[in-house]
């Protein structure tokens, strides 16, 4: 029955074709280290699609590493782990690369009632600039870099600025 329903999930993704980055699992606030063997046995059930996946509670992350553990799982499946930059959770803004893509969460604070991004999330997003260049210098393949904010006013002009900033071949 879950297999049927992973199966009809995928297939709704197939009409993008390309354009189609994969799937975005949320892990629970309190989906602990401890499941990882229920993680990995619904890892053997999605399939080849691509996933990445982003863990919440801090049982996964040991240094601002995921658990090699987790991670051993993650790359085993060729499933890819989601870097979370969260304002005041420095733990989930981890290193570890489980595909040879980096997916990166930011959730920026600024509001439409701002009268301007928050210098915060601007000072959070230039050394994202130079990870990623690091990180497409050493090979890395692909860059998903989802930016967001409470209300997502500002979140086209925080766009902009960070995309402006990098370079992009």
């Amino acid at each position: 029955v879950i297999s049927e329903r992973l199966r009809r999930f995928r297939e709704g993704w197939s009409g993008l074709g390309e354009k189609w980055g994969g799937s975005f699992l949320l892990l629970p606030p309190g989906f602990g280290f401890e499941r990882l063997g229920l993680l990995e046995n619904w890892l053997s059930l999605w399939g080849e699609s691509p996933l990445f996946i982003e863990f919440r509670h801090e049982s996964w992350f040991q240094d601002r590493q995921l658990r090699r553990e987790a991670a051993r799982v993650l790359a085993a499946a060729k499933v890819g782990s989601i870097c979370t930059d969260t304002p005041g959770r420095r733990d989930a803004s981890h290193g570890t690369l489980t595909t040879p893509e980096i997916f990166v969460r930011f959730l920026g604070r600024s509001l439409d009632s701002d009268s301007a991004p928050l210098t915060e999330d601007l000072e959070r997003l230039d050394p994202w600039i130079e990870r990623i260049e690091e990180l497409r210098a050493n090979g890395i393949q692909r860059v998903i870099f989802f930016l967001h904010t409470e209300d997502h006013f500002w979140v086209p002009d925080l766009t902009r600025r960070f995309t402006e900033k990098l370079r992009i071949d």
